[in-house]
């Protein structure tokens, strides 16, 4: 786990702030996490092309610890023709059952799209699907339709997407069917959330007594804990978001004159269904790290990095998420990159449109698997040595900062020698400060170094490649003399969001594709 908190001092009065540390973090961070911390990326770009050659029925695994939403897995499988023709398999390993219910609906949502199913409001849709406590009505249909969907996948049921799915070989089935039970609450009209009283009630738990000044609080996250680390997350939307769970109002990303967006039905995939009749769901989730991280913080269109004259960057983090999950979704369906095109808001051009050129025979889908764990790491490590005649390895495999203890000896041998290691570190966790943050760094990188894996400086570079640039604001030079204070702003919009290693003893000059 990260470095926990100190918890807040207690008050004189009224409602009282957890005391323990361990409560500290459960109050604020919440039990279970419906996003991660991190930007997503593609995890075979960084295997060397030439390791992805070979036998064509071999295939390339990756492993993916906690990663908490299904971003690294879209990238990977979006991009995948760009590398092999070999199949693919991507194990996901989790510690928390509900988070293979949210994977399993949005790989549903993101692999059923077709040609005419990749436009600007089924981005908008999945975005709501993804981090907004609130959904328009047709969001909502699609929640319904879709949890059905899964939930008929996982229970063996015909459809043509159950093929890319793996439930069976190593998670036991009564994960299987607990997980299909919350898929089941999410498509049932009759069963209930009340999300908007109980976000505003962790708020309360959150910031105790001084919840009449929640603003103030919100506004010192925004600007101390998240903002000198990225400079592509608003002020108005984390508060939006903040106050009201809504992390993607449509009005804000992309405005129409004219047009109203009604955010009025509970978002059902971030609840968690635990009573016995499974009829109503409750929030365990986060309300101080928002879901930004994940789409939106850095980009591969420098267009949509210009600044504006105070300083500020034109386009918001929405507008970023909108450009990176259109990609993802073009690429998936029609097998070519995205070719970024000016974008407008249509608040001032709304009959522009940045449409790609039409493919009418899309190719054959990736042929990828992916491959859920379940629950218990030590049974999941017991079974990759004996389910196959020879031990399953893997050629990459990514950590999150929630995950890193989880590198063991045990788990060290799962990793091929030529393979990499990327962990996630908590450099857009609002709630720990650059001390902690730094420390985390140091700890990861010291149990790494301690298992022989020494870091990759060019690895990690390619890594942050999207990652914006730090400016000075008003600076008159290339290189301005920094004072003490912007030395250390610059340091933590610098720092790394991963660690890249590699097995420098088994691979003593490690060389990655371009």
């Amino acid at each position: 786990m990260p470095a926990q908190p100190n918890p807040p001092a207690p008050s004189s009065g009224g409602l009282q702030y957890m005391q323990t540390q361990s409560q500290a973090l459960k109050n604020s961070v919440g039990t279970e996490q419906n996003w991660g911390w991190s930007p997503g990326f593609d995890l075979l770009e960084h295997i060397p092309r030439g390791r992805l050659d070979g036998d064509l029925e071999e295939p390339v695994r990756v492993l993916v610890d906690s990663p908490g939403d299904v971003r690294h897995l879209m990238y990977t499988v979006s991009r995948v023709r760009r590398h092999t023709e070999r199949p693919v398999e991507i194990y996901v390993q989790e510690g928390n059952l509900k988070h293979y219910a949210r994977h399993v609906f949005f790989l549903v949502w993101f692999m059923e799209r077709g040609v005419g199913d990749i436009g600007e409001n089924d981005v908008a849709e999945f975005l709501e699907l993804y981090g907004s406590s609130l959904l328009r009505d047709s969001a909502e249909g699609t929640m319904r339709r879709l949890g059905r969907r899964a939930a008929n996948i996982l229970r063996g049921g015909a459809d043509k997407l159950a093929g890319y799915f793996d439930f069976e070989t190593f998670a036991k089935m009564k994960e299987v069917d607990w997980v299909a039970d919350q898929l089941d609450a999410w498509s049932n009209k009759n069963t209930s959330f009340n999300v908007d009283v109980q976000w505003d009630n962790r708020i309360r738990s959150d910031i105790g007594d001084r919840y009449d000044s929640k603003e103030n609080i919100m506004d010192w996250d925004f600007n101390m804990g998240l903002l000198p680390y990225t400079p592509h997350v608003r002020w108005p939307e984390y508060k939006d978001w903040r106050t009201t769970g809504v992390a993607y109002d449509w009005e804000r990303v992309n405005p129409r004159k004219g047009v109203k967006y009604t955010y009025t039905h509970p978002n059902k995939t971030l609840a968690m269904f635990i009573n016995r009749k499974r009829d109503t769901g409750v929030y365990l989730g986060d309300v101080r790290c928002s879901p930004y991280a994940n789409f939106g913080i850095d980009t591969e269109y420098p267009d949509l990095t210009v600044k504006q004259h105070d300083g500020s960057f034109k386009y918001s983090n929405g507008v970023l998420a909108l450009h990176a999950v259109r990609a993802l979704l073009y690429e998936y369906v029609t097998g070519k990159p995205w070719e970024y095109k000016e974008f407008k808001l249509a608040w001032d051009a709304p009959d522009y449109t940045q449409d790609q050129p039409r493919v009418e025979e899309p190719p054959p889908r990736p042929n990828v698997k992916f491959i859920f764990a379940g629950l218990d790491p030590e049974r999941f490590h017991l079974l990759l040595n004996t389910k196959t005649a020879e031990p399953i390895k893997f050629d990459a495999m990514f950590l999150s900062c929630h995950a890193a203890q989880n590198f063991t000896e045990a788990r060290k041998e799962l990793l091929k020698p030529t393979g990499y290691l990327a962990i996630e570190t908590v450099k857009y966790c609002v709630y720990m400060d650059a001390a902690q943050k730094a420390a985390f760094t140091t700890k990861v990188t010291e149990l790494a170094t301690s298992q022989g894996w020494s870091p990759c400086a060019p690895l990690q570079s390619r890594l942050h490649r999207n990652a914006p640039k730090w400016r000075l604001p008003f600076a008159r030079t290339e290189n301005p003399t920094l004072t003490e204070a912007q030395a250390k702003e610059k340091a933590k919009h610098e720092s790394p969001w991963v660690l890249a290693f590699v097995n420098t003893t088994a691979n003593p000059s490690p060389e990655w594709s371009g």
